[in-house]
């Protein structure tokens, strides 16, 4: 009787020690559980914050390169174009410029318009030119824009106008220069709305096109100006600093001077950086905008 006893004790004894072990085990989950909780909500946390982008520098020196022209696509109109309409373009080699518009193939789903500039015996043809140069009765410079203006500083190259010729998204546009030098026509294209500005108050307008977005690529500008003689391009303001996704530049007009303002649209808290403009170098000014 003692030793059936002794056994049940035995029994019990390893039941009481095994609901220990797993009354143990089950005490531990939770904890790791809150661990895990916590973890999460640091990692949350942490994503939620916002990124702190570095601050625009106090002055910006603009990089020039040469401006490439490029040679005029001679040619005449084909039998089977269709003649639209035609629009004043100014005054090359003292002869009055008309810019002749067709449309290619009228049957074609294809909507395709060309354009035969032509000055004295001369015909220059301009292939793709925009729907908007169709479309529209009156013209504003986003489709055509007539300078007859020499750039600063020179009396070689004088820009006589810019043709919108953007089929894939506005502001692409093709200008023309006339070089007093060789005596020919030349041209170059790139995206953006152009104007002639005194950036710095010197009394000698700066050539600026606002490239102001397409897609994934956020406002910009260009400057155009003669060094030596010879016309410069600054592509862009962000060339010698460290561009980030989402920075952009703006012209305000409407500040006197004129100023330049960097900012990036990743954050409404962005600040707004104002430069003014002087021998193609930003200078950052003081703005209630800077970050202390």
């Amino acid at each position: 009787m003692k030793l059936i006893s002794i056994s049940v004790l035995s029994v019990l004894i390893f039941l009481i020690g095994c609901n220990s072990n797993n009354t143990s085990n089950g005490s531990s989950s939770p904890s790791n559980s809150m661990i895990e909780t916590e973890e999460s909500k640091n990692i949350d946390s942490n994503n939620s914050e916002e990124v702190k982008l570095p601050i625009m520098p106090y002055r910006i020196n603009l990089n020039f390169s040469p401006l490439q022209l490029d040679e005029v696509l001679r040619g005449k109109p084909l039998p089977e174009w269709k003649h639209i309409k035609s629009i004043p373009f100014g005054r090359i080699e003292n002869s009055k410029a008309v810019l002749d518009i067709y449309e290619v193939d009228e049957s074609a789903n294809s909507h395709q318009k060309n354009g035969i500039l032509k000055f004295k015996d001369n015909q220059i043809l301009i292939p793709n030119l925009s729907a908007s140069l169709v479309e529209n009765d009156q013209y504003s410079c986003r489709e055509v824009c007539v300078f007859q203006k020499y750039f600063s500083n020179q009396n070689r190259f004088e820009l006589i106008g810019s043709i919108d010729v953007s089929l894939n998204g506005p502001g692409l546009k093709t200008y023309f220069i006339y070089d007093e030098i060789n005596k020919k026509v030349m041209s170059f294209d790139l995206w953006g709305e152009p104007s002639f500005i005194d950036l710095d108050g010197d009394g000698n307008d700066e050539f600026i096109i606002e490239f102001e977005g397409l897609h994934l690529s956020w406002p910009d500008l260009s400057v155009i100006k003669t060094i030596n003689g010879e016309l410069k391009l600054s592509s862009s303001v962000f060339d010698t600093i460290q561009k980030i996704q989402g920075d952009f530049a703006k012209l305000k007009k409407d500040m006197n001077p004129i100023v330049i303002s960097l900012s990036n649209v990743r954050s409404e808290n962005e600040p707004i950086y104002d430069y003014t403009y002087k021998d193609g170098i930003l200078e950052r000014i003081n703005s209630m905008n800077d970050s202390p």
